[in-house]
C-alpha cells in the first residue's frame, strides 16, 4: 500500500481568479471556537514545497483518482481539490488556510503565516486510505452538540 504524507496544510482550486473550496459546517464551529470570523484567508506555499507535497499525494492516491461522482468531505482537501479540478478545471494550490479575526489577525487552522518548508507541512507518513462514506454524525459540530457544548 502506498504511503501518503499526513499534512498540516490545505489544498484548494483556483479558477478564473476565484478560489473554489468547499465550506463545511465544522469550519464555522472551528472559527467560532477560536474567536474568528467565517472569512477564510489563504497563503500559497512556495512552488517547490507545493510540488513535493502534491506529487506525494498523487502517487499515494493514484489508484483512487478515477471516478466523477466524488462528494467533497471534511479533512479530505486533496481529494476535494483534485476532483474539482479534474471535473471543472482550474489549478490546484497548496498552502495555509485560516480564518480572519476581528482584530485583523488570522487563526491558521491549516499551516501557518510563516510556513515555507515541506518539513513544516508534513507531520508523518501513513498508508493511503480512501473514505468514501463519511457520515456527518462524526463531524466536530455534531460531536460538540452531543457532548452538550453550547456555543
Amino acid at each position: 500500500m502506498p504511503l501518503v504524507p499526513i499534512i498540516d496544510g490545505h489544498f484548494w482550486v483556483e479558477r478564473d481568479g476565484v478560489i473554489i473550496d468547499e465550506w463545511f459546517v465544522d469550519y464555522g464551529t472551528i472559527a467560532k471556537i477560536n474567536g474568528a470570523t467565517n472569512n477564510r484567508v489563504y497563503k500559497t506555499a512556495p512552488k517547490e514545497v507545493s510540488s513535493i507535497i502534491y506529487t506525494a499525494m498523487v502517487r499515494g492516491y493514484e489508484k483512487y483518482t478515477e471516478g466523477s461522482d466524488w462528494t467533497p468531505k471534511m479533512n479530505m482537501c486533496f481529494q476535494n481539490a483534485y476532483f474539482e479540478a479534474k471535473k471543472n478545471g482550474g489549478e490546484i494550490y497548496f498552502g495555509s488556510m485560516g480564518f480572519k479575526k476581528a482584530d485583523g489577525t488570522v487563526w491558521w487552522e491549516f499551516g501557518g503565516e510563516d510556513w515555507n518548508t515541506y518539513k513544516q507541512f508534513i507531520k508523518c507518513w501513513k498508508p493511503a486510505f480512501f473514505r468514501e462514506n463519511v457520515s456527518d454524525e462524526f463531524s466536530l459540530t455534531n460531536l460538540l452538540k452531543l457532548s452538550g457544548v453550547v456555543f
